[in-house]
C-alpha cells in the first residue's frame, strides 16, 4: 500500500472562493465522521454535503444521478476552481483513507459511495493516479463485497476506460518497413488498454490453475494472487462489457490492438462473440478496425482448432452484416471468406470430434445462400475462382479432393439455391444487391436451405463439446466454449426473431392494405352510382335552365317594345307640353294687352291664380313621378345583375357535381329572388297604374281649369301675357344637358357591360350579354309584369 500524501497547504489557502472552501471544508468533515462511524444516517449526509458542492456555480459540475455515465465526455474542460478543489479534494481522500483505523474491507464500501458521486469532479485521471491500485482493483477482486458496491467499482472502472478522447481511435497510418501502426498513446488510452490486458491476463490465470491438480500447492506472487480471482474477472468482464455498450467503437479498436498477442486471441474473440451477441447492430463497426483483417488472417494460418471454431463463430455473426464490405475490390473478402471455408473443413476429422468446429457446416450454408454462383465455383475449381475475385496468393491444390468431398457431404443437406436459375455471377459481386436488405433477412434465407438428413448431424445435433461436458469436463476452455457457443445460438435466435417479426409486420401491412383496397373500390362504386344520378340530375337542370333563359328573352322583348312606344308617348307628351306653353304664352300676351279688363274681373283672376297655385305641387309631384320611374330603370338594371349571378350560381354548379345538395339548395334561393322581384314589379306595376290614376285626375282638374279660364274670358281676343325669355332659355338649356348627360351614362354602361361580357361564359345558356341589356332595352323590359298597358304613365321632360 502506497504511503499517504499528506499536504502542507491548509484549506483556508487555496485560491478558491469562500463559498466553495465552507463547502470543501464540509464535506471533509462529513467523510471524516463517515469513515470514523459507519451509519446510514452519515452516508446520506455525507452525500447531501458532496451534492451541494457540485451544484455550486463555481465548480460547473452538472449532477446526474441515474445513469451518471452516459453524461460521460472526456472533451469537456474543467474550470481552475474544480480542478484546484478536484486535487485537494483527492488528497484529502487519500489521508482519511489512510489514517482511518477500521479494516479496509470496512472502507471500502463507503469510499466507492464517496468516489461515485465525486466521480465527474475528480475526473478519471485523479481517479486512476490516486484511486485505481489503492481501491478499486482491490474491490474488483474482492468476493465480500455486495453487488451494489462491486457495481460501483465496475462504473468507476467505466468512467476511467471512457476518458480517452475521441480523436486517439481513428486510423494509424501503417509503417511499410515495418508493416506496424504507427501510433502515440495517451495515457488515458493506455490505461484503457491496460484494463483489457488485465482481464486477459485474469482469465489466462484462472485457465491455467483449472488445468493444475487441486492438490498441487504452489507459491504465487500477490499480484497473480489477484489476477487468479474469480470475482476480478467477472468484474472486469462486467465493465468491458458495459464500455462496448457505451463506447462500441472504441473497444472493437483496444480488442484490434489485443489481437496481436496470440495468447489473448481466444479470450479476444469470446469477447468479441459477447459483444456481437449483446450489440448485432454495431456489428459493421468492426470494419472501422483492422480487427476483421486480423481474424481473417489467423484463422488461414491457425494450427489451434479451438481458435478456429471462435473465430467461425465470429464471422457467422459478422458476416451476414458486411455483404457490401466483402464483395469492395472485385470481391477479394468473398475470397478470404472461401480460404476460410476451405481452413475449416480441411480440418482432420480427429481434431473435429475431440475439440469440434461445429460452425463449419453453418459457414457452408451462410456462404451458399450468400454467394452460392461463386462458392459452386470454388468448390469445382478452388484456384480458378479465388484468382477470378483478385486474390493472387498461391492455392495448395492437394487440398482439393478433401474440401470437394467434405463439401458435397454438406451439399446433400441443402436445398438448390434460387439464384442458381434467376442471377449470374456478376450480381453477386454488385453492391446494390444489397442495399435493400437486412442481415436477419439474409441469415434468415440462408439457414431456410439446410435441411438436415436424417441419418446425419443436422443444426440441433449436440455438439461433441456438449459430449465433454457431460463427461465431467469442467474446465474453464471448456465452459468459455460452451458459452460461446451458447451465445451464437442466442445470436442465431434474435436474428430470425427479428425476420419472423419483419414477415409479421409485413402480413399485416399487406393484410391491411387488402382490407382499404376493398373499401376503397367499394366507395368507388358508391361514388360512381352518385355519380350517375347527379349527371342524370344536372341534364334536367340544364333543361330547366334553358327553358327559365327562354322566358326570360321572351320578357325582354316585350319590356323593350313597351319602352319603345313609352319613348313615343313621352315625346308626344313633350309636344304637348310645348305646344300649351306657346298657347300660355299667347294668353298672357292678350291678358297684358287687356289689363283695363284684367282689373274689372281682378277677383275672378285672383281666385285663377290661386288655383294655378294650388296646380304648381301636382306639377311637381309629376316631376318626382318622373324620377321614380328612373328609379325603377335603376332597380331593373340591380335586378338583372341578380339574375346573371343567379346564372353564375348555376354554372358552378355544373363544376361542383360533388356538391350537388349545396347547389340545389343555390338555385332553389335564386329562384325564392326571382319571385321577390317578380312581386316587387307587381308591386311596382300597382304603384304605377296607382300614379296614371292620380295623373288623370291632374289632367282632367287642368282640363276644368283650362275651360273655366275660357269661360272667363270675352269673346273679344285678348292680349297674351309678357314672357319671361331669359327664363324660358335656361330651363331649355337645363332640359337638353340632361338628356345629354342621360345619354352618356347609357353609353357608359353599356359600353362597360360589352367588356364584363367577354369573360362571361353565360351566354352558352342564353342568357343575353352585357351590351344587348340597356336601362331601357328590350331584353330588360319583356321582363317586367305585363300588366302595364298602354294607359301607363310616361315619364316627362324636364322642358317647360
Amino acid at each position: 500500500m502506497p504511503p499517504p500524501s499528506f499536504s502542507t497547504q491548509s484549506i483556508s489557502q487555496l485560491n478558491v472562493p469562500r463559498g466553495v472552501l465552507n463547502l470543501l471544508k464540509d464535506v471533509k468533515q462529513q467523510v471524516e465522521a463517515l469513515l470514523r462511524a459507519s451509519s446510514p444516517s452519515q452516508l446520506e449526509a455525507c452525500q447531501v454535503a458532496i451534492q451541494a458542492l457540485l451544484a455550486d456555480p463555481q465548480i460547473g459540475v452538472e449532477v446526474a444521478e441515474d445513469n451518471w455515465l452516459l453524461h460521460v465526455d472526456a472533451d469537456v474542460e474543467r474550470s481552475t476552481v474544480c480542478r484546484t478543489v478536484a486535487d485537494r479534494l483527492s488528497s484529502d481522500l487519500l489521508d482519511l483513507y489512510y489514517q482511518a483505523k477500521s479494516p479496509p474491507e470496512l472502507l471500502r464500501p463507503n469510499v466507492l459511495h464517496i468516489l461515485e458521486a465525486l466521480a465527474l469532479c475528480l475526473g478519471a485521471q485523479r481517479l486512476i493516479r490516486d484511486w485505481w491500485d489503492v481501491l478499486i482493483v482491490p474491490s474488483l477482486a474482492s468476493s465480500a463485497l455486495g453487488e451494489a458496491d462491486v457495481a460501483r467499482a465496475v462504473r468507476l472502472t467505466v468512467y476511467m476506460v471512457m476518458d480517452v478522447a475521441p480523436s486517439e481511435y481513428t486510423s494509424p497510418p501503417m509503417d511499410e518497413e515495418s508493416t506496424e501502426s504507427v501510433r502515440v498513446p495517451s495515457p488515458a488510452w493506455q490505461f484503457t488498454q491496460s484494463v483489457l490486458d488485465m482481464y486477459i491476463q485474469s482469465v489466462y490465470l484462472l485457465e491455467m490453475a483449472s488445468e493444475k491438480d487441486d492438490d498441487e500447492n504452489t507459491d504465487v506472487p500477490e499480484t497473480t494472487a489477484v489476477l487468479a480471482q474469480p470475482s476480478l474477472t467477472r468484474s472486469l468482464a462486467a465493465a468491458l462489457s458495459m464500455f462496448g455498450s457505451l463506447r462500441p467503437l472504441p473497444f472493437l479498436h483496444h480488442l484490434d490492438e489485443a489481437f496481436d498477442n496470440l495468447s489473448a486471441q481466444s479470450t479476444i474473440l469470446s469477447l468479441l462473440m459477447q459483444f456481437l451477441h449483446a450489440h448485432s447492430m454495431h456489428a459493421y463497426l468492426i470494419m472501422s478496425t483492422c480487427l476483421f483483417d486480423k481474424l481473417v488472417s489467423t484463422l488461414e494460418m491457425t494450427e489451434s482448432t479451438r481458435i478456429l471454431a471462435q473465430g467461425v463463430t465470429c464471422l457467422l455473426m459478422i458476416v451476414p452484416h458486411i455483404p457490401m464490405y466483402l464483395v469492395r475490390d472485385g470481391g477479394t473478402g468473398v475470397a478470404s471468406m472461401f480460404r476460410v471455408y476451405a481452413r475449416a473443413v480441411y480440418t482432420p476429422v480427429t481434431e473435429l470430434e475431440s475439440h469440434t468446429v461445429p460452425s463449419a457446416h453453418l459457414l457452408f450454408t451462410l456462404l451458399y445462400g450468400l454467394f452460392p454462383l461463386h462458392f459452386l465455383a470454388f468448390i469445382r475449381a478452388p484456384a480458378a475462382t479465388l484468382e477470378a475475385l483478385g486474390d493472387t496468393r498461391l492455392w495448395d491444390d492437394l487440398v482439393n479432393p478433401t474440401v470437394q468431398s467434405r463439401s458435397l457431404t454438406l451439399f446433400r443437406c441443402h436445398l438448390v439455391h434460387p439464384n442458381l436459375a434467376t442471377h449470374e455471377r456478376a450480381a453477386e459481386l454488385n453492391p446494390k444487391t444489397w442495399q435493400n436488405s437486412e442481415a436477419s433477412d439474409r441469415l434468415a434465407q440462408c439457414m431456410s436451405l439446410y435441411v438436415p438428413q436424417p441419418d446425419g448431424p443436422g443444426l440441433d445435433a449436440p455438439s461433441p463439446m456438449l459430449a465433454s461436458s457431460v463427461t465431467g469436463d469442467t474446465s474453464v476452455s471448456n465452459v468459455t466454449m460452451l458459452r460461446n457457443e451458447l451465445r451464437f445460438e442466442l445470436y442465431l435466435k434474435e436474428q430470425l426473431l427479428i425476420h419472423i417479426g419483419r414477415l409479421h409486420r409485413d402480413r399485416i401491412t399487406d393484410a391491411a392494405n387488402e382490407a382499404e383496397q376493398q373499401n376503397l373500390q367499394h366507395t368507388s362504386r358508391a361514388l360512381q352510382a352518385q355519380l350517375s344520378t347527379l349527371q342524370t340530375r344536372l341534364e334536367r337542370q340544364r333543361s330547366e335552365v334553358q327553358a327559365t333563359s327562354g322566358r326570360h328573352v321572351r320578357w325582354e322583348r316585350e319590356l323593350n317594345a313597351k319602352l319603345s312606344m313609352y319613348r313615343d308617348e313621352r315625346r308626344q307628351r313633350t309636344l304637348l307640353v310645348q305646344q300649351l306653353t306657346r298657347d300660355l304664352e299667347q294668353s298672357q300676351r292678350t291678358v297684358a294687352q287687356q289689363a283695363e279688363r284684367i282689373s274689372q274681373m281682378g277677383e275672378r283672376l285672383f281666385n285663377l291664380e290661386s288655383e294655378l297655385q294650388l296646380a304648381a305641387p301636382r306639377l311637381e309631384r309629376l316631376h318626382e313621378y318622373d324620377a321614380t320611374v328612373r328609379n325603377l330603370g335603376r332597380r331593373l338594371t340591380e335586378w338583372e345583375d341578380g339574375m346573371l349571378m343567379m346564372q353564375a350560381q348555376r354554372e358552378e354548379m355544373d363544376k361542383l357535381l360533388m356538391q350537388w345538395e349545396n347547389m340545389q339548395l343555390a338555385v332553389t334561393n335564386s329562384e325564392r329572388s326571382a319571385r321577390e322581384h317578380s312581386d316587387e314589379a307587381d308591386r311596382r306595376t300597382e304603384d304605377m297604374a296607382r300614379l296614371q290614376a292620380e295623373l288623370d285626375t291632374v289632367r282632367a282638374q287642368a282640363e276644368r281649369l283650362r275651360l273655366r279660364v275660357g269661360q272667363a274670358e270675352p269673346a273679344a281676343p285678348r292680349a297674351p301675357p309678357p314672357i319671361d325669355h331669359a327664363e324660358f332659355e335656361a330651363l331649355r338649356a337645363r332640359n337638353t344637358q340632361l338628356e345629354m348627360e342621360m345619354l352618356n351614362l347609357r353609353a357608359t354602361l353599356d359600353i362597360q357591360r360589352a367588356n364584363g361580357m367577354q369573360h362571361d361564359p353565360r351566354t352558352e345558356w342564353g342568357v343575353p350579354a352585357p351590351h344587348e341589356v340597356a336601362l331601357f332595352s328590350p331584353n330588360t323590359l319583356a321582363a317586367r309584369d305585363p300588366a302595364w298597358d298602354d294607359d301607363a304613365v310616361p315619364p316627362l321632360s324636364l322642358e317647360s
